[in-house]
């Protein structure tokens, strides 16, 4: 039994023994390999060029004088089946290689036996270090844009398209454009490596189109059908026929992503505004007519309106009905903002106060006259309510259709637009102040 425990003992004094060789003689070897720190270790590659074993000013010089001698040389690019070719010195591309030695070399150092290791790692396996490289950016982006601008294919939207009364369908195009960001950090990458062999394919990107030929089946079967007949639209008893070429005007084809034929835009909505001007009838307030011997109340009269909007719905069911090629659309009453209701209430039964004046003078001064007692006529003051000259008659200028006429300026006979508005604001300032009513400023 004690033999067996010394026999133990014996053979984990060996292990220990042996592994402390081995890591003694590791500690060795790696000393031993590893290197001055001046120079970068055997495997080391800035930009793929072998700078291993040299001198840190030396690696920087070594890639500098490549570069420089590339400097004009140029690299072929491919864009969807064309070629371009650039140089390093018309895009301004530098490499920093001062710093790209420095940071290889950072990579292998460390205390002895630690950069040893290192050193060791990087001769078997290999480093490579690429440099951080600058270009002219408006140069770049330049040249870029150059390259784009010939090699991009617009997308194609498939689209309903109408001749006459015909109607086809252009099928989509799938579109394709250069990847413009990529492009120029591939464009920079290849001019600053220190290799130029064979052509470097350029980035390109597939623009699918939204809407294809397929998602137009309904809108083209619609508008097909809309082209097929004339169609009757009614409005109350008033009969509107729209023959196939007036249905062609009114209108609009599937865009800009849109799948659905309709009667719409500035065509249509111009139809249908001269469709509601022809049916409508504007509601008549109630107001009042001066007659011999006092005043009369004139009733107020509902009007009539068209729905715009329903009358355009209506219009496009039948037009896209292969069958049912006519369409009714209703008029509703449209109502005065003064009812007779209204306007008895207000007890207005006679005239109050009256002033009348002769007037001459100039053709502009009678046209002015006539004018403003155009603006002010039937103006109604409810009881308590304030009447303004200025705020009914609003600014006297050419594009209210004043002229000029002799004005009174600072008691000087002068020229100016609306000559002759101070004779019937006067004759109306009478009449109120022979009614008796409170004038509260003139």
């Amino acid at each position: 039994m004690a033999r067996r425990r010394r026999s133990s003992r014996l053979a984990v004094r060996r292990a220990v023994l042996a592994i402390g060789l081995v890591v003694l003689l590791a500690i060795v070897a790696t000393t031993l390999a590893a290197g001055s720190p001046a120079r970068l270790a055997a495997g080391t590659t800035i930009a793929g060029l072998d700078v291993g074993g040299l001198r840190l000013d030396a690696a920087a010089a070594v890639l500098e004088q490549r570069a420089q001698a590339l400097q004009r040389e140029p690299v072929t690019f491919l864009a969807a089946g064309r070629t371009f070719t650039l140089t390093a010195s018309q895009l301004g591309v530098r490499a920093d290689w001062e710093a790209a030695v420095r940071t290889a070399a950072a990579a292998n150092n460390g205390f002895a036996p630690l950069r040893g290791f290192r050193r060791i790692q990087t001769r078997l396996l290999g480093a490579n270090v690429e440099p951080e490289v600058r270009a002219y950016p408006s140069v770049l982006k330049f040249r870029v844009a150059t390259i784009a601008e010939a090699v991009d294919r617009p997308t194609v939207e498939a689209a309903v398209r109408r001749r006459g009364l015909r109607i086809d369908v252009t099928p989509a195009r799938a579109g394709l454009r250069l990847d413009r960001a990529r492009a120029e950090t591939l464009v920079v990458e290849s001019l600053a490596g220190l290799h130029r062999a064979g052509t470097v394919r350029l980035p390109l990107v597939a623009a699918v189109p939204q809407v294809t030929a397929a998602e137009l089946t309904q809108a083209t079967a619609a508008a097909r059908t809309a082209l097929s007949a004339p169609v009757t639209l009614e409005v109350g008893s008033t009969r509107f026929r729209l023959a196939r070429w007036q249905i062609a005007g009114l209108l609009r084809l599937p865009s800009d992503g849109e799948t659905r034929s309709a009667i719409a835009g500035p065509k249509a909505n111009r139809w249908l505004a001269s469709l509601a001007a022809k049916v409508e009838r504007k509601p008549r307030d109630a107001t009042f007519s001066v007659v011999q011997g006092g005043i009369e109340l004139v009733p107020s009269r509902p009007g009539r309106a068209l729905d715009v909007e329903a009358a355009r719905t209506a219009l496009e069911e039948a037009a896209f009905s292969s069958t049912a090629r006519r369409a009714s659309v209703a008029t509703f009453a449209s109502q005065p903002e003064r009812t007779t209701t209204e306007a008895k209430a207000m007890g207005i039964t006679g005239i109050v106060g009256s002033y009348t004046t002769t007037y001459g003078g100039t053709p502009g001064r009678i046209h002015n006259v006539a004018l403003v007692a155009e603006l002010i006529d039937g103006a109604l003051v409810a009881p308590g309510g304030r009447f303004s000259f200025n705020g009914t008659t609003g600014e006297r200028n050419q594009d209210k259709g004043f002229e000029e006429a002799p004005v009174i300026i600072n008691g000087e006979l002068q020229t100016g637009i609306g000559g002759g508005v101070c004779q019937v604001s006067t004759t109306v300032f009478n009449a109120a102040f022979e009614a008796g009513l409170s004038i509260e400023r003139r």
